[in-house]
């Protein structure tokens, strides 16, 4: 019961901190892409979104599991 009442606690923090995160990848990618590498770029940030997306998913799934 704790842990559940944590991860609603914990959970905003980590979308507003993933979503800023994104937000400065986003600029910083761009930045990146017109001056050095289109094509490394987006393998970079195929790879971040799966990262962050996965470890969320992880996250939750560890506080889902001892409701």
């Amino acid at each position: 019961m704790k842990l559940k009442s944590l991860w609603k606690t914990i959970s905003p923090v980590i979308n507003l901190v993933m979503g800023i995160g994104l937000v400065i990848f986003s600029i910083g990618g761009i930045i990146y892409m017109f001056v050095i590498d289109a094509y490394s770029f987006w393998l970079l940030a195929t790879f971040c979104v799966y990262l962050f997306s996965s470890v969320r998913g992880l996250i939750g799934d560890l506080f889902k599991s001892n409701e």
